[in-house]
């Protein structure tokens, strides 16, 4: 009998066509879980898929076995004859895949469903692809020696919901620790970047702790069902594997604000750090009860941190979807102020016209909440952008006074200390980033650039290196240059290209390699790369290319390199001071028309009001002199 029914089941196509609907609708149901959050979908949209799905299934079957497919279209399936119920049906090949396919599919819904895979602190579910060797490489970029004040690493906390779809919201609610943590002074905690960079990791907590420098790890978990809400948190002392403090907080999603506030005085109290009547206010201090807002607040967080693809324009989206919703919200217009102002370095915009939408957001922000740091640093980083030096000293010391310890204003105000020759507090600035954010790849990369500048050159080689392999492509340019100085010219045409590739070049592959051969190689390479450049200022496209006058610079045309960059405006454009200040900028520092650059860009009266550049003595007249850094 069942043999019977087997082949009719395989007369009929039933079998075939339900192997098909369980591999469609496992694709389906995979896609709709990690699509439903990125596209802000209720939880349960999945559940309601998955109730589709499960109907489907017989309903397909049963049709299936009424009807089949002839050329003149559906016509209902007639029984078997004797004779056709008496020969054998062979599957085919097709056949004999689909059910393969199948049956994979079913043993690991099976092992998911029976098995499931323990849900423990010290779980970081979100695997990262290559994760051991991303981990290598970040432990061999600093050796790291203890720190001697109170340290604390704040990893991203587990998602222990049901539908495993509130990453966004455990991710959120370790940042917002974090970010409380960070305002202590007394307390050193690494950035989010290096925190979070070992989500997912197997690394044991010891090696996490070694790498960040610290001496203790606060990890945790968060269950949020409707509007319940359960955190649970340990603190670690990483010396002896002690469990210092641990603590399980249950609510609801209203309570999570005051949840924060506690942990936070709670690691700091257990740290014995004491905290001062202002850090218990910073702490105490709540910026919106809408719930709602602050759900999309963190939603914006989460895209701005992965910043490239589509990835800053849906940070936007959330942000101001929660300044719609609470426009008392200083926070959610400081994240729209970052994300606007960062826009144009990921993505191709306008950037005059983003920049203005960046401050019009922090100025926003700042109106709301005078003291709040982040604006502040945006509002430096625009003016940064647009040449105007002394405001963005302004807006930089500004952030700084009210925040030293963050890590984007720090590494922000390097930048801008490298544009105006301060080097000395330029390398200051990105030690500190590196010390509180080892693996901030910008950060390294920045640090690398200025051992370059003032003659450390093997640092200078480590750091570029770890920083290439770790896939910060900018670094190229670095290399190039080191390896030039070496003499493998070959090594250095590759490396100058790669780098290029990395700040957003609209020149292809063989015009980058040859910019590449020009900048170390004979006369006749140099002419044909400087021919290129001839093109491109001749040409109507945008003035936008930041490699172009630093080449000029490095090969002797200081004065079509001034020109060039004063008719330049692109998004991120500091990089000829890099060529001006560095160790091979003696040749432009002491041109002729050095002053009349500096005075054009406003740098003279910069350094008149402010002091003048590490290697340049207060001008004689009219005479700027610049020597040797």
């Amino acid at each position: 009998m069942l043999i019977k029914l087997l082949k009719e089941l395989t007369r009929r196509n039933v079998l075939r066509v339900a192997a098909i609907y369980i591999i469609v609708a496992w694709l389906i149901s995979r896609f709709t879980e990690f699509a439903a959050p990125a596209l802000g979908l209720p939880p349960a949209f999945g559940a309601f898929v998955d109730f589709l799905i499960f109907i489907g299934l017989p309903i397909c079957a049963f049709l299936s076995w009424r009807y089949d497919y002839e050329e003149d279209g559906l016509v209902v399936t007639q029984p078997a004859t004797a004779e056709e119920l008496a020969s054998s049906y062979a599957l085919s090949r097709m056949d004999v895949i689909l059910f393969g396919v199948m049956s994979l599919i079913l043993a690991v819904i099976g092992l998911d469903t029976f098995f499931p895979a323990e849900t423990v602190l010290t779980d970081r579910r979100d695997v990262v692809q290559n994760t051991q060797q991303t981990q290598r490489d970040i432990s061999s970029v600093q050796k790291i020696e203890p720190s001697g004040s109170p340290s604390v690493a704040v990893l991203p906390f587990a998602d222990e919901s049901e539908a495993q779809d509130q990453e966004y919201f455990s991710d959120g609610v370790a940042e917002e620790i974090l970010n409380a943590l960070v305002t202590i002074r007394d307390l050193r905690v690494p950035g989010r970047t290096s925190s979070f960079a070992y989500k997912g990791t197997e690394l044991s907590i010891k090696d996490i702790a070694s790498q960040l420098r610290v001496e203790h790890i606060l990890e945790g978990s968060v269950r949020k069902q409707a509007d319940r809400l359960r955190v649970s948190v340990r603190l670690i002392q990483v010396a002896d594997d002690a469990v210092i403090w641990s603590e399980a907080f249950n609510g609801s999603v209203s309570d999570i604000f005051d949840m924060q506030e506690t942990i936070a005085t709670q690691v700091a109290s257990n740290l014995e750090v004491v905290l001062t009547g202002a850090q218990k206010a910073a702490l105490a201090k709540r910026q919106t009860d809408n719930l709602e807002a602050h759900t999309a607040y963190l939603i914006g967080q989460k895209f701005l941190g992965a910043r490239v693809g589509d990835n800053l324009p849906r940070a936007i989206e959330s942000f101001e979807q929660s300044v719609s919703l609470d426009p008392e919200y200083a926070p959610a217009w400081a994240g729209l102020a970052a994300a606007h102002a960062l826009m144009p370095q990921y993505r191709l915009v306008d950037f005059k016209e983003t920049y203005t939408q960046a401050e019009l957001n922090a100025r926003r922000a700042i109106q709301i909440d005078p003291a709040m740091a982040e604006p502040y640093a945006v509002l430096g980083w625009i003016y940064l952008q647009r040449r105007d030096y002394a405001n963005m000293k302004r807006e930089f010391d500004k952030a700084l006074s009210l925040d030293p310890n963050n890590i984007t204003t720090n590494l922000w105000s390097g930048i801008g200390n490298v544009a105006v020759g301060k080097i000395a507090e330029a390398d200051r600035r990105f030690s500190f980033v590196v010390e509180r954010d080892p693996v901030a790849l910008v950060g390294l990369h920045m640090q690398s650039l200025v051992s370059w500048m003032i003659g450390e050159k093997e640092e200078a080689q480590r750091r570029a290196s770890r920083t290439f392999q770790l896939g910060y492509a900018p670094s190229g340019l670095q290399l190039g240059e080191l390896a030039g100085e070496q003499g493998d010219l070959e090594a250095s045409a590759n490396y100058i290209a790669l780098g290029m590739r990395g700040m957003a070049t609209g020149f292809d592959e063989v015009e980058r390699t040859i910019m590449g051969q020009g900048l170390f190689g004979d006369e006749a390479l140099r002419t044909r790369a400087v021919q290129l450049t001839d093109e491109y200022a001749a040409s109507d496209r945008p003035k936008t290319e930041i490699f172009i006058p630093y080449f000029l610079v490095r090969v002797g045309e200081v004065e079509r390199g001034f020109r060039l960059y004063i008719e330049n405006r692109a998004a991120f454009d500091p990089l000829i001071y890099y060529a001006i200040w560095g160790p091979h900028g003696e040749k432009a520092r002491q041109h002729p028309a050095f002053a009349v650059f500096a005075e054009q860009l406003g740098l003279v009266s910069y350094w008149e009001q402010y002091g003048w550049p590490d290697v340049c003595d207060k001008p004689e007249e009219t005479i700027l002199s610049c020597g040797v850094l």
